[in-house]
């Protein structure tokens, strides 16, 4: 039929160009006239398919991975292979675009793609895809971002900056912010002070913080860093808490002045320090002695003899004699932040600033201008009602500034008036400015925000965010789903919820909002592409968001409130799908209450997919409902976890609920996970963060709850997470904890039993949230960390260029694979 018809097409094209009276003929399969090849007069007239290219052209095995197909006439696609591997979830987008999974099991190799049509029509594009080996263990590309406090270009070479990442690291670029690498793993690292005492050799860095650091110092533009503190830090460290930020002179490089500050009302080691010889030596600065010091600025014009200081109680002090002597305290407001002067004059002053407040201690943050070198302040309101947190002046044209409030402003009169800055920020911490512009509209800047760090070349007319490796973004709920274990969703710190299809190589953030990185994520195990979504956070009508789109679009539900609490906020805190029914579901509600009392916890359920919720019966005196976890076996038991009254159980499914008689030690219960081959056993994890008397650990029953024990064996804390893996024939029980990734590889008798520690970054790594997807012949592994470091020894065996240093890596989602059936993959991890 197919020839007849071809050939039926070619008499009516000759016959057509010789009723036009044309001389061209057809000779040697071309047609003079169109300059075509006769075989190409098929796809034009007939419509067979024809394939174009496919993208990703090159990619990794291991990860189901989406590739779109493009090409001519494609809409009756039906099916695509590489080679003889038949690819899934074929979906015709139009006649030029046909989307589909590569399954995870194809091996290395180079490949050709063919389609085939309804008719069987197949269409062929040769070595179309390149596959290679998948790495070998934990790999991550972002989520990038995160909550970032300071950023700090090199003096001497502008292209080199550090940012400062609240609980994960230091990190620096070497090339303008294009790509980020760690330099430095510790939680809540301070503003870097960057010095250069001999010209032509690498600069002097040092940071504060607290966690015990104090200040460390690197002579390498940070590839290594040795702590530098005054003698006897280490005791006051360990009794006091010590907080250290470091300062350096323009006019002194050589030179180094440590603030240190403690939690106790009175220290008398807290005070100014000064080291003369890059903190190798110590000496208390005159009159500083017991005085709680935050942060120091030196007057340009003087920067040896006219210094200020703040102190955690508000307030400043001066001298003019390079810290001889200190004039009386004057009284600022709140914790005394930052010190800021102006670089150059404005009609006719100096302007110095203090930034009050600090968001790492809770206190709101406002500004404060002096025109007279500190004597008297006065309130500087940017913007109504919103924190300041740092201003930071242009380097030589007077008066122009940008202020870290809000969305950004900035202001060309020294601060009398102020204007906001390009679309494009929110919630900006520190601003940077690329010194050498002549202009605000051509002045480069760098702004950290608690979002990420993002790059303007027009002043802060326009963003772009520009932080491809700088990872602290903070992860909590990791949600995989159960139709494809390289699709999973994670709640973060600032960034929302986050979205990949593809194992983690690439993400994208999801409309649907989210108040804290808690937030409760669970797919339908039914309808793929549908999930629930809990907020977090106190709402004034807690509200359930559902997505049927993989979370491109949703829409919101409320859960009414009783009577006695509708004047009050409360949050969906977790919600559980049934795993036997379709369209059912539980939630839990936590009620608002004054910290750090814990409000009243409420249980709704649902039996059309999350339209409609009624509240469900739960005893009087019920705390925050933390997890729902139904019985796989039966869907009519349910537990309960809460935050401060233990755990309950439901045996009608969840329309009545009892605390059990039995309880665990901890009474803030986190994980309730349920072993599949016996609904008899179950283990919780409990931690104790507003009940001081609430055990943390893990906990388990082999008899329903009649009685519990304590998992000895497991010493790492806090927990964040648990959960029961089915790994092969057998099962793994997985905890995430601060201080690694921790499992058991099989169920022991005796609790005392040691847990294996996961690999890689995973092992020591600090591990906030975990999950794992199950498909035949593979597990996937997912964690959220805020970073962490990979020994020398495993850092080699992944690349041996590292074989004689520990790696850094950055935070974000490491996702690894377990192949479970040994079918292809040498290098991956192995069962």
């Amino acid at each position: 039929m197919k020839v007849r018809l071809f050939h039926a097409c070619m008499f009516m094209v000759l016959l057509a160009l010789l009723v036009s009276g044309s001389a061209a003929s057809v000779s040697a399969g071309r047609d003079e006239r169109l300059g075509i090849p006769v075989s190409a007069y098929r796809a034009t007239l007939v419509g067979d398919p024809v394939l174009d290219a496919i993208s990703p052209a090159i990619f990794e095995s291991g990860v189901n991975t989406p590739v779109l197909i493009t090409g001519q006439n494609l809409e009756g696609t039906s099916s695509a292979r590489l080679g003889s591997v038949a690819l899934r979830n074929v979906l015709v987008i139009d006649s030029t675009r046909v989307s589909a999974l590569v399954p995870w099991s194809i091996a290395p190799g180079i490949y050709d793609l063919t389609t085939v049509n309804q008719t069987g029509q197949t269409a062929l594009l040769a070595d179309a895809v390149t596959v290679s080996v998948p790495a070998p263990t934990w790999t991550s590309n972002g989520p990038f971002g995160g909550d970032l406090w300071d950023v700090v270009l090199d003096p001497v070479d502008p292209a080199r900056l550090y940012v400062s990442a609240q609980r994960s690291g230091l990190f620096r670029s070497e090339s303008g912010g294009d790509s980020w690498s760690m330099s430095l793993v510790t939680p809540f690292p301070l503003r870097t002070q960057i010095a250069y005492p001999t010209p032509g050799q690498p600069p002097v860095l040092y940071v504060g913080g607290d966690a015990g650091i104090g200040m460390l110092r690197s002579l390498d533009y940070g590839q290594t860093w040795q702590q530098a503190v005054p003698e006897g830090f280490a005791d006051w460290q360990a009794t006091h808490g010590m907080v250290g930020r470091a300062y350096v002179r323009s006019d002194q490089p050589s030179w180094v002045y440590l603030a240190l500050s403690s939690w106790e009302d009175v220290d008398p080691n807290a005070g100014l320090y000064l080291s003369t010889d890059l903190g190798e030596t110590w000496s208390l600065v005159d009159g500083t002695g017991g005085l709680h010091v935050t942060t120091l600025a030196f007057d340009p014009d003087a920067p040896g003899l006219n210094m200020v200081i703040g102190t955690r109680s508000g307030q400043v002090y001066l001298t003019t004699d390079g810290g001889g002597d200190w004039s009386d305290p004057i009284l600022v407001a709140g914790f005394i932040g930052r010190l800021v002067f102006a670089p150059t004059l404005y009609d006719g002053h100096r302007s110095l600033w203090a930034i009050t407040g600090d968001s790492n201690n809770g206190a709101e943050e406002n500004a404060y201008r002096s025109t007279d070198g500190g004597e008297t302040w006065t309130p500087i309101q940017v913007q109504p009602g919103a924190s300041n947190s740092g201003v930071t002046y242009h380097d030589t044209i007077s008066g122009l500034l940008w202020s870290a409030v809000g969305s950004g402003y900035y202001s060309e009169d020294d601060g009398d008036t102020w204007t906001p800055i390009g679309t494009g920020l929110n919630e900006v911490q520190d601003l940077a400015v690329v010194p050498g512009a002549n202009s605000r509209p051509t002045t480069p800047l760098f702004a950290a925000t608690r979002g990420g760090l993002y790059r303007s070349t027009d002043g802060g007319s326009t963003w772009q965010e520009t932080d491809a490796g700088l990872g602290a973004v903070m992860v909590r709920t990791i949600a995989v789903s159960p139709f494809n274990a390289d699709e999973a969703y994670a709640a973060t710190q600032v960034k929302g919820i986050q979205h990949t299809v593809d194992g983690g190589r690439n993400w994208q953030s999801l409309q649907v909002p989210i108040g804290r990185y808690q937030a409760s994520i669970a797919p339908d195990p039914f309808n793929d592409g549908k999930i629930f979504i809990g907020y977090g956070d106190i709402e004034p009508v807690p509200l359930a968001r559902i997505s049927t789109d993989h979370g491109a679009t949703y829409a919101e539900y409320a859960l009414a409130l009783p009577a006695e609490y509708e004047d009050r906020g409360a949050y969906v805190s977790a919600i559980a799908p049934d795993p036997l029914t379709e369209d059912r579901l539980l939630a839990g509600v936590c009620v608002d209450d004054n910290w750090p009392t814990v409000g009243p916890g409420l249980v709704y359920a649902s039996t059309d997919g999350g339209s409609t919720w009624i509240q469900q019966s739960t005893p009087a005196g019920v705390k925050c409902i933390l997890r729902l976890a139904f019985d796989p076996q039966d869907a009519s038991v349910v537990y309960a976890g809460t935050n401060g009254t233990g755990l309950l159980r439901s045996v009608d499914g969840g329309e009545t609920w009892a605390p059990l008689p039995a309880q665990p030690a901890g009474t803030e219960i986190g994980a309730v996970v349920i072993d599949p081959r016996d609904s008899l056993s179950l283990y919780v994890m409990s931690y104790s963060f507003t009940n001081t008397g609430s055990e943390v650990g893990v906990f388990v029953t082999h008899d329903g709850g009649e009685t519990w024990a304590k998992m000895e064996g497991l010493t790492d804390y806090p927990i964040w997470e648990l959960m029961l893996v089915k790994v092969g024939t057998g099962y793994r029980l997985y905890a995430a904890t601060m201080n690694g990734l921790r499992y058991l590889e099989a169920i022991p008798v005796d609790p005392w039993t040691p847990w294996l520690p996961g690999s890689g970054i995973a092992e020591t790594a600090t591990v906030d949230g975990f999950n794992a997807g199950v498909e035949v012949g593979r597990v996937v592994l997912y964690i959220g960390t805020s970073g962490g470091t990979v020994s020398a020894t495993v850092a080699s065996a992944a690349s041996p260029s590292n074989a004689d240093a520990a790696q850094l890596l950055a935070g974000g989602v490491y996702r690894s694979m377990i192949n479970v059936h040994l079918v292809y993959l040498p290098n991956v991890m192995q069962d």
